[in-house]
């Protein structure tokens, strides 16, 4: 900051604040501008309050973002290298884990259900070499950008740059290298029309048996597809169902510029809400798929970028969507009143001055949502190293919980979250409450979904993993060099 009053008249630069997350050298600086929850950026540019992210990147292959007017109180953020959009799918009638590289798609068979009944819940590890069914390989000049599975595993829809694919799935009994008996893919492709070839940037199969298949564009056109089975040759046919033309790029708002990178469904699969990357009114928008395909609500602004979206419901209980925000604050939103729901309203705007401030002091973002069947109103979610559970029906605590109570971050984040007067006896969690606990218990988190009720897949890829694999560096300069 310049100091306009130095002596002599001469202006000169006085150090208000200082961070050093990175572990070495800093090589690059950028400062990204943001707007405000009443607008997109270069769109009426002149009415929106603008603010400044400042973005590091250093030899230690990592980038950090601080808030430009907070640096002194707020802490750095960093960029995970993990995908937002997680490249793994479940099918859960068929209990098969999918992941997808740039050229092909693993399958993984998981284990069957361990009836615990109400004792103790044990984590079950998988072995990939025993669980590994196969590889489906897609040879082509681009890579692969999304894809899913029919929850039966009986199809499987792929998408590139350039086109989409379709392919059914069978799986036969065979025997692996080992002699061991195991089932084989053995798979088909699907003849798809000119119309239903397009590129999709998400795909997502309706989980309700009716083998329709929704085909996000990178334009915002919406696809609705069609699986039918032709009763004399036993090959399938795919029809185009219905095209929503109402996220179609606007010129005149910069959020419709974004590919739709999220697509969750209801617990009932009469709607299904669409994400994109943005801030602005547009971000996020609810269609109806069951009585009629029509467009049904969009979301309004909320107080951070959204980042990760889902429903909650089932049974009696009406859908809710969950949006999840960067700062660790989320809202639930009543779709068929299309409205905040009564539970974010006594909570207030904006949320994150209601929730514990030790979500907020989480190193990363949250990045996904997880919904237990069996628990209408409760909820996980988390980022890349940790997770918290919600519940709706619970009061909310004025501190969150740590598990395990002894790990080194939660032994950190209550230092840093204690008053400078205090610490010396550090505030104690409440024992009673035990909603908004912390999980700590993973890392390197890329995937987490309940694959049926009271039983979650949390898929791990450590760091060093990563390391190991990249090629030396041709030259690393020592610290301070």
């Amino acid at each position: 900051k310049r100091n306009v009053a130095a002596v002599g008249g001469l202006k000169e630069w006085v150090m208000t604040t200082q961070r050093r997350p990175h572990t070495n050298d800093v090589n690059s600086l950028a400062i990204v501008y943001m707007t405000d929850a009443n607008g997109a950026a270069g769109f009426c540019a002149d009415n929106q309050k603008v603010t400044e992210l400042l973005c590091s990147g250093g030899v230690d292959t990592r980038v950090f973002s601080y808030a430009a007017d907070n640096m002194a109180k707020g802490s750095p953020k960093p960029v995970y290298k993990y995908p937002q959009v997680p490249p793994l799918r479940l099918a859960r009638q068929s209990r098969i884990l999918t992941v997808m590289r740039c050229d092909k798609v693993d399958f993984f068979q998981l284990g069957k259900k361990i009836d615990v009944k109400n004792g103790h819940r044990p984590i079950v590890p998988l072995d990939e070499s025993q669980a590994y069914l196969g590889s489906l390989t897609i040879a082509g000049i681009h890579n692969l950008v999304s894809m899913d599975l029919t929850d039966d595993g009986k199809f499987l829809a792929v998408s590139d740059a350039s086109s989409l694919y379709m392919f059914s799935l069978n799986f036969v009994d065979g025997k692996a290298n080992n002699g061991t008996d195991r089932k084989l893919i053995v798979p088909t492709k699907v003849n798809l029309p000119l119309s239903a070839s397009a590129p999709s940037s998400s795909l997502k199969f309706v989980p309700d048996g009716s083998r329709r298949l929704i085909c996000a564009s990178t334009t915002g056109i919406v696809t609705v597809l069609k699986i039918e089975e032709e009763e004399q040759n036993a090959n399938h046919k795919v029809t185009v169902e219905h095209i929503f033309n109402e996220l179609v790029s606007d010129p005149k708002m910069s959020t419709y510029n974004f590919p739709i990178t999220e697509i969750v469904f209801s617990p009932d699969s009469s709607f299904v809400a669409l994400g994109r990357n943005t801030m602005s009114t547009g971000s996020i928008n609810v269609l109806s798929i069951m009585l009629a395909y029509k467009h049904w609500y969009t979301l309004p602004c909320i107080e951070a970028p959204y980042s990760c979206l889902t429903f909650l419901g089932g049974g009696s209980i009406k859908p809710s969507l969950v949006v999840g925000c960067s700062n660790s604050s989320f809202y639930v939103f009543d779709v068929k009143e299309k409205c905040l729901s009564d539970w974010s309203n006594d909570l207030g705007c904006p949320a994150n001055l209601q929730l514990p401030k030790e979500l907020n002091m989480q190193p990363d973002g949250p990045a996904r949502l997880a919904f237990n069947p069996s628990s209408p109103n409760k909820f996980l979610m988390g980022g890349q190293n940790s997770f918290f559970s919600v519940d709706l029906d619970s009061p909310l605590p004025t501190r969150s919980r740590y598990f395990p109570d002894d790990h080194i971050s939660a032994r950190k984040s209550r230092f840093l979250s204690t008053p400078s007067n205090k610490r010396k006896k550090p505030m104690k969690d409440d024992p009673e409450c035990l909603n908004l606990t912390i999980c700590l218990r993973y890392s390197g988190i890329i995937y987490m979904d309940f694959l049926s009720e009271d039983e979650l897949v949390v898929v791990e890829q450590p760091w060093l993993g990563i390391l190991s694999s990249l090629p030396d560096g041709l030259e690393r300069k020592r610290f301070g060099a």
